[in-house]
């Protein structure tokens, strides 16, 4: 009995780990493009990930906001304080 309680375990485990990588294959930063050079301090960044989900946006790998993806699978972050130089923009889904 107790082998079989650990087969579906590992079964269980196993189904969430590779549901939560298919969600971050799923979220894409549409705005602003990949190179894209701007004076702004604050920007407008934009995307699409799974409808409903939290989702953090990070700016050189710190958290600057969060929400949730709107029912059309579409994500906006206004007035995001941008600091100089090269910037990375990084949104991670379920946090």
């Amino acid at each position: 009995m107790l082998a079989i309680i650990k087969k579906y375990v590992v079964l269980i485990l196993g189904s969430a780990i590779l549901a939560v990588s298919l969600v971050d294959a799923q979220v894409v930063i549409n705005e602003p493009k990949a190179g894209t050079v701007s004076a702004f301090q604050n920007q407008f960044v934009a995307g699409q990930a799974p409808a409903g989900l939290p989702i953090q946006l990070k700016v050189n790998g710190a958290p600057v906001d969060s929400g949730l993806v709107r029912t059309d699978g579409v994500f906006e972050f206004l007035g995001v304080p941008t600091p100089e130089g090269p910037v990375t923009y990084t949104v991670t889904v379920g946090t």
